[in-house]
C-alpha cells in the first residue's frame, strides 16, 4: 500500500491529479517526520518555525538543548528571547526523522536543493520565488543531537532576507536509511490540500506559493514555515535617533602634535553618546541598551572622545580635503593609523591628497579601563548583552563623527573638510563596524574593508588567535566538538547577528558608494571563510588574480575582473556599481599594511574615490 501511495503521489507531482480528486489522508503514513500537534520537547516540531514563537513574534527556547544547564547556553537562550522578533538568517535547520536518510541524500550536492523534484527544499514565501542550497547531515552528541536528527544548512554566504517567512518542505520521495520512503503527516496534507486541520493556518503562506514552485500539495510529507528577525531594525532606530539631535562640537582647539614630511598631526577631544548601560568592561555584566518610548536611553553623554587628524602638506582643494575615516582593529588606538609615520595609512594618503581622522572603538583607550581586555571584553563569551552592542556602539560613534565632518565642527581657520568626500578604511574590528554601518547610510562615497569576514559560524569555529573560540565554546557550553549545524553554533549565529555585517551585506550595494574588500588566506584573527562568506553576500566580484573561487561565485557564474584598472564592475538593478575583492593566499591578517601591491590597491581606490571617479586596480 506504501508503494501505491508513492507512486500515486508521483504522478500527482507530475501534474496529472488535482486537489479536487486527490485523496486527503485521514492519518499519517508510516514513517513520518515528527511533527506533533503543539510543541514540548526539542524537535516535537521542526526548527525553526513559527510554531517556536510567542504572540509577540520573540522565539520560543524552552526547549532548546542545554542538557548541562551551561551558563553559556542560559545567556545565549536569554539573549535570543528577549532580543530577536524570528529567527535567524543564516539558519541551521532540524527536523526529527523515524530513522536517518539515505546516504545517497545526504552526499547530493548542495544545488542539487534548487530542484524542483529535491527532497529538500528550503522556499521563500515572501517576495520572488527562491529556493535555497542545502546540506544535509547527521550527527550525533548526546542530549543535543540524535541520529535521526536531520541537520539542514544553506550554506553560509547566502543569508535569507530579514523580516521574511520561509518554508522548510520535505518530499515523500526522501529515503531512509532502511530504503523505505518518508511517510506523508496527515496534519500537513489536510492543510495543503483542504486548508483544514491542525497545520492550515500555519501553513497558509505555502499553500499560497505551491504553483508557483510547480510542487504538488500530495507530494509534501512534512512542511513548517517560520519567520526571520531583522538584525538591522535596532541600528536604524538608533540611528534615526542620532539624527534627532545636534552633533558634538570639539571640547578644545586642535592640538598641533606633531609634524611629518607628508602630513601634520593634529589631536583634540569632544564628549560622545554611549548607549551601553552599565559599568565598563562589562567583564560579566552590563553593556545593556535601554529602551524607553521607543527610544534608546543614552547612559552617558561625555564618553571621552580622542580625535586624531593628518592635515596633508600641501595645496588645500577647493572643496576643502577629502577625509578618510580610519577605524582601528581589537587592541588598537586613536594612534594605529598613524604607528609607522609616512608609511602609515595617514602618511601614504597624505601623500595622495587626502586628510584621515580616527577615533577610539569602545573599551579601547581612554574609553577602557585599566582592568580592560580588549581581546577578550570586545568579542565576550561570558556577556552576550555587551557582546551584542559593543559593534552597534562603534557604528553610532562613526556616524557621529560623520555629523561632525557634515556640519563643519572640525573645520579650522587652516583646514575645511569635504563632506562630500567621506572614504572609510575599517581594519578588522573597524571593518567589521564599518559593513554594518554600509547598509544604514550614503554619507561615504567609498567603503574599504581590510580584514573583515562576515558569517559569525566561520569565525567561531576557524579563529585560532588570540584564542580557540570553538575550544572555548565547547567547553562553556558543555558539549563535544563544535561544528557548523551544532545547536550551540547555530544558537550563537542566532545571538550575534546584530553583529555580523553578513547581515547587511546583501543591501550594500543598494547605496550609492563604491567597495573594495581584501582577504588574506593566512589570516588567523578573521578566518578565510569568513572573507569569502561576506563577498558572496554582498555580491562582490573577485579581482584578479582568484586563487580560490567562493561557492557562490561558482553557481551563479560572476564574472571576474582585471588585470588592470577596472569600474563598473556589478549591476544593482538599474545602476552599476563599481565593488571588488583582492585575494593574498600568502597573506595574514594585516595584508594592506605589509604587501606591497595591497598597498597600491587600496591606495589607488582611496584617490579615485577622492576625486570622484572611483575605480579598482587587480593585479596581474
Amino acid at each position: 500500500m506504501r508503494q501505491v501511495n508513492l507512486f500515486l503521489g508521483f504522478v500527482c507531482f507530475l501534474g496529472a491529479c488535482s486537489e479536487e480528486t486527490a485523496k486527503i489522508l485521514a492519518q499519517d503514513e508510516s514513517d513520518t517526520a515528527r511533527l506533533d500537534d503543539a510543541a514540548s520537547d526539542w524537535l516535537s516540531i521542526p526548527y525553526p518555525s513559527d510554531h517556536w514563537r510567542r504572540a509577540d513574534g520573540r522565539p520560543n527556547l524552552e526547549a532548546y538543548p542545554n542538557p548541562h544547564a551551561a551558563e553559556l547556553g542560559i545567556d545565549l537562550i536569554q539573549a535570543v528571547e528577549q532580543n530577536t522578533f524570528g529567527f535567524a538568517l543564516q539558519p541551521t535547520l532540524y527536523v526529527e526523522l523515524p530513522e536517518p536518510a539515505n546516504k545517497a541524500i545526504l552526499d547530493q550536492h548542495p544545488d542539487a536543493a534548487l530542484e524542483t523534484t529535491s527532497p529538500v527544499q528550503l522556499l521563500a514565501l515572501d517576495g520572488p520565488t527562491k529556493r535555497y542550497s542545502l546540506r544535509l547531515e547527521h550527527r550525533s552528541d548526546p542530549g543535543w543531537l540524535e541520529p535521526n536528527h536531520l541537520v539542514i544548512h544553506p550554506p553560509i554566504g547566502e543569508p535569507l532576507q530579514p523580516r521574511s517567512r520561509y518554508a522548510l518542505v520535505l518530499l515523500n520521495t526522501l529515503s531512509l536509511s532502511s530504503g523505505r520512503f518518508l511517510g506523508r503527516k496527515a496534519s500537513v496534507q489536510q492543510a495543503l490540500l483542504a486548508s483544514k486541520g491542525t497545520q492550515s493556518d500555519h501553513l497558509a503562506p505555502l499553500r499560497e506559493r505551491l504553483s508557483a514552485y510547480d510542487l504538488n500539495a500530495e507530494s509534501i510529507a512534512l512542511a513548517t514555515v517560520f519567520t526571520t528577525d531583522d538584525p538591522e531594525a535596532e541600528l536604524k532606530a538608533l540611528l534615526r535617533q542620532l539624527d534627532l539631535s545636534a552633533p558634538p562640537n570639539l571640547n578644545e582647539a586642535w592640538d598641533y602634535a606633531a609634524r611629518y614630511d607628508s602630513f601634520r598631526l593634529h589631536n583634540s577631544r569632544y564628549d560622545g553618546l554611549l548607549f551601553m548601560h552599565g559599568d565598563k568592561p562589562y567583564a560579566q555584566e552590563g553593556g545593556a541598551l535601554l529602551w524607553q518610548d521607543g527610544l534608546a536611553v543614552p547612559y552617558r553623554q561625555d564618553e571621552p572622545m580622542r580625535l586624531a587628524f593628518a592635515q596633508p602638506e600641501g595645496q588645500m582643494p577647493e572643496a576643502g580635503w577629502p577625509v578618510v575615516i580610519y577605524l582601528h582593529g581589537t587592541g588598537g588606538d586613536v594612534d594605529s593609523f598613524l604607528s609607522a609615520g609616512d608609511q602609515s595609512p595617514a602618511g601614504l594618503l597624505a601623500q595622495r591628497g587626502m586628510a584621515s581622522l580616527a577615533i577610539e572603538q569602545p573599551i579601547h583607550g581612554l574609553r577602557g579601563t585599566p582592568d580592560t581586555n580588549t581581546d577578550l571584553h570586545t568579542f565576550n563569551a561570558f556577556n552576550a548583552t555587551s557582546s551584542r552592542n559593543i559593534l552597534r556602539q562603534g557604528a553610532l560613534d562613526v556616524m557621529n563623527l560623520v555629523r561632525m565632518i557634515q556640519e563643519g565642527h572640525l573645520d579650522s581657520a587652516n583646514w575645511r573638510l569635504n563632506p562630500d568626500a567621506i572614504i572609510f578604511l575599517g581594519h578588522s574590528q573597524g571593518a567589521l563596524v564599518g559593513g554594518l554601518l554600509a547598509s544604514q547610510t550614503d554619507a561615504m562615497r567609498c567603503w574599504i574593508f581590510s580584514g573583515s569576514g562576515g558569517g559569525l559560524t566561520y569565525t567561531l569555529l576557524d579563529r585560532k588567535e588570540p584564542l580557540d573560540i570553538a575550544e572555548m565554546g565547547a567547553t562553556l557550553a558543555t558539549s563535544g566538538p563544535l561544528f557548523e549545524g551544532h545547536p550551540v553554533t547555530s544558537l550563537l549565529q542566532h545571538a550575534f547577528e546584530v553583529t555580523d555585517p553578513i547581515s547587511a551585506a546583501p543591501r550594500w550595494l543598494d547605496r550609492p558608494a563604491s567597495y573594495l574588500m581584501t582577504i588574506g588566506f593566512q589570516d588567523q584573527q578573521t578566518p578565510k571563510r569568513a572573507g569569502h562568506a561576506l563577498t558572496m553576500a554582498a555580491e562582490f566580484p573577485l579581482l584578479t588574480p582568484v586563487a580560490e573561487t567562493p561557492w557562490r561565485h561558482r553557481r551563479e557564474d560572476w564574472p571576474v575582473f582585471g588585470p588592470g584598472v577596472v569600474k563598473e564592475t556589478t549591476r544593482r538593478g538599474s545602476e552599476m556599481k563599481t565593488a571588488g575583492v583582492s585575494q593574498y593566499p600568502e597573506q595574514d591578517h594585516f595584508t594592506i599594511f605589509s604587501h606591497a601591491r595591497a598597498k597600491i590597491g587600496y591606495l589607488h581606490f582611496a584617490e579615485s574615490c577622492a576625486s570622484g571617479n572611483p575605480e579598482l586596480k587587480a593585479r596581474d
